[in-house]
């Protein structure tokens, strides 16, 4: 198994923030106006994880499993469909709040 660095989890970890627009429900003024993660990511995607739907972080739960079962991306994506639907709903949902900001 490859070991990462700090570094590779933390940008991981706001590139999957950024995947389901975490920023929308974070409290940093300079993530809300970026509309992408400008802070921690990983202490971010931990706080407000659970403030997702609940599709949303099953997609999570899902490609945990799938990185642990060896899958590829495609191969996770194909398995967790209506999961990774539900991620794109709510960055619809999400698009639609600053529209209507």
């Amino acid at each position: 198994m490859t070991q990462h660095t700090t570094a590779e989890i933390a940008a991981a970890a706001r590139d999957y923030g950024n995947l389901v627009c975490i920023w929308r429900l974070c409290g940093n003024t300079a993530c809300l106006r970026a509309r992408r993660c400008r802070g921690d990511g990983l202490a971010c995607l931990g706080r407000c994880l659970p403030l997702l739907p609940e599709p949303v972080r099953d997609f999570f739960v899902g490609l945990g499993e799938a990185q642990e079962a060896g899958l590829t991306w495609d191969e996770a994506l194909d398995d967790l469909w209506e999961e990774w639907q539900a991620v794109g709903e709510w960055n619809a949902v999400v698009a639609e709040s600053i529209t209507s900001a």
